[in-house]
């Protein structure tokens, strides 16, 4: 009798331990339970940046791939040197990390890409910027101030980027020209952007609509109107996700103009009738 007495006053312990173990996620490493999320950084691909997001940090593999916690900001930096900071998201360029800026053309943005582009170790973006454990080290203890107007012929930017390419396989070198580095992101952001969308439409009119986009920022595809029938569209988009089209078929034809997310792949807008008898918004998704 006095081995079941002291088990029933045991078990009410064991219950809260093994309810305290199970709301600790047993031998879990994560202390809040969350799983992190994963994104791109992507300026072509770029291996071996630094992030950190929370409690997590690593550095960006060959895809440009890292880790962050959902609703912690991500910090990208190279040694002692700070891209920037932005909310982690599946995909991000160096447009996130400058607040305010739309495209490549942001003279912040522009300073960041030829920064990266010009300590790439083999000096060849085209198989994607590989950023060296050994560069990183020479940039331990340095930093730059990406928002200088004379970036470019600054001496202690110079001074940095010297540093930093003799560290790596190629070599010393100046920094790319502003030209150079715009034209680069340019052609990676409309490779972000290219692609097929597919969404609804409403307003005065209602139906469905599927577009694709091309490298070149060509914009074409077709929709079935719910009261008129099919109809083809056409148009173009900048590096800024800005969109421009026309939707044309049967006796009427229609503006559409909005906005593609690059981060989310989200395209929304609003379209109105060129005759003025309609008007309404339209959303869809990259597929």
């Amino acid at each position: 009798m006095k081995k079941l007495t002291r088990l029933i006053y045991s078990l009410p312990a064991l219950l809260i331990l093994a309810l305290t173990i199970s709301a600790c996620g047993g031998g879990g490493s994560g202390s809040t339970g969350s799983t992190p999320s994963q994104g791109k950084f992507v300026d072509t691909t770029v291996d071996g940046i630094t992030y950190k997001s929370g409690t997590l940090t690593g550095v960006t593999d060959v895809n440009g791939t890292f880790s962050y916690q959902s609703g912690q900001p991500v910090t990208f930096s190279v040694g002692g040197i700070v891209l920037g900071t932005v909310s982690g998201s599946a995909i991000i360029t160096p447009v996130q990390l400058v607040a305010g800026a739309t495209n490549q053309t942001n003279p912040v943005v522009t300073n960041i890409v030829q920064f990266l582009l010009t300590i790439d170790d083999d000096n060849d973006p085209a198989n994607g910027i590989q950023i060296t454990a050994a560069v990183r080290a020479a940039a331990a203890g340095l930093s730059l101030n990406f928002t200088l107007t004379n970036f470019d012929t600054d001496g202690a930017v110079s001074s940095v980027i010297n540093t930093l390419t003799t560290a790596s396989v190629f070599g010393s070198r100046v920094l790319v020209s502003n030209a150079v580095a715009q034209a680069h992101l340019s052609s990676s952001l409309f490779s972000l952007l290219s692609g097929s969308y597919t969404g609804t439409y409403g307003g005065t009119d209602s139906g469905n609509w599927t577009i694709a986009i091309t490298t070149a920022g060509l914009v074409s595809g077709n929709g079935t109107s719910n009261s008129g029938g099919p109809f083809t569209i056409t148009g173009n988009v900048n590096t800024s996700g800005t969109t421009s089209a026309t939707a044309s078929g049967g006796a009427a034809s229609a503006s559409w103009g909005g906005i593609i997310d690059i981060t989310t792949g989200i395209f929304s807008g609003s379209w109105s009738d060129i005759a003025g008898s309609g008007l309404g918004t339209f959303s869809g998704n990259k597929i």
